[in-house]
């Protein structure tokens, strides 16, 4: 089971002009690694960017795996001129 440090209230302020800059949602979340041991590995996942979870043999390569993967998915939305998070402390780890 996954246990997400904290939930934090989203926040919705008007859009600023984009400039034609990639679309940015203006929600301010951390990005949270949720982290659980599954058969002698570990598994990590960012719920707020599905798809993204990654395998590794330590918690710790779990979670790096993890964010690089979250990190590619945001560049490639933003490379398409899709929205993505505005992200606040870009990662959260839980426990």
């Amino acid at each position: 089971m996954f246990l997400p440090v904290h939930s934090r209230p989203l926040h919705s302020a008007p859009s600023p002009p984009t400039l034609g800059l990639s679309p940015v949602e203006n929600v301010s979340v951390p990005l949270t690694v949720e982290v659980e041991q599954d058969e002698g590995r570990w598994l990590a996942e960012v719920p707020q960017l599905p798809g993204v979870l990654a395998y590794g043999q330590t918690r710790a390569e779990a979670v790096a795996r993890a964010q690089a993967l979250a990190l590619r998915v945001l560049a490639d939305r933003l490379d398409a001129g899709e929205p993505v998070p505005q992200t606040h402390g870009l990662f959260a780890v839980s426990p």
